[in-house]
């Protein structure tokens, strides 16, 4: 019996949305709908809130990239003002993936049975980010070394380095944008209170 290599068509970097059988909610209540429905609840739009804020951070964090990669800034300047705001993302995604782990995708779960598959991939999309995160923080380690010595290996960190935060960044817009489709319409439809949110 042989192995297949083809990767999970929902593993994080591979697929393109959910398949139907987990888009029954978000057909009843697309993304257009959402500012305006009257389900939508203070705590929902708190946690969509943090969502746009690791989005935001992932965009600055890809400019600062761009800015040192094309010559706009120096290695030096780039690190200044990435380093700080990197520990910031990280550690803000680090306590959010432990809360939904923890409380929010269970509670979830044990409310509709039918989305319990998708839930599970998006808790190995946290695996799988973290592991992007890990590879980050160690890049972020040579950093400051790279910077301050005379190897020559500056342009190669920084190249390691701005790729990682586009690997993680590119993942963290999948997962983000996947876990709003599966959970923001089962709570229009029923409700944070129902739901014990």
């Amino acid at each position: 019996m042989t192995m297949s290599s083809d990767p999970n068509p929902l593993d994080l970097g591979v697929r393109t949305g959910w398949p139907p059988e987990l888009r029954y909610l978000l057909e009843r209540f697309p993304r257009g709908g959402w500012p305006d429905h009257p389900n939508l609840g203070d705590l929902t739009q708190f946690w969509l809130e943090i969502h746009e804020s690791f989005r935001a951070a992932a965009v600055d964090l890809e400019r600062r990239a761009d800015d040192v990669r094309e010559g706009r800034t120096v290695p030096e300047q780039y690190w200044a003002g990435a380093a700080p705001r990197m520990r910031r993302l990280l550690a803000g995604l680090g306590y959010h993936h432990r809360v939904e782990d923890s409380h929010v995708f269970p509670v979830l779960m044990e409310a509709e049975a039918r989305l319990i598959r998708g839930f599970e991939v998006l808790e190995r999309d946290h695996d799988a980010l973290h592991a992007r995160i890990d590879r980050l923080v160690a890049l972020s380690r040579v950093m400051p070394v790279s910077l301050t010595s005379d190897t020559g290996d500056i342009a190669r960190s920084v190249d390691d380095l701005t790729a990682a935060q586009a690997h993680l960044a590119a993942g963290l817009r999948q997962h983000l944008a996947d876990e709003e489709d599966l959970i923001v319409p089962l709570i229009l439809d029923r409700t944070e209170v129902v739901l014990g949110m």
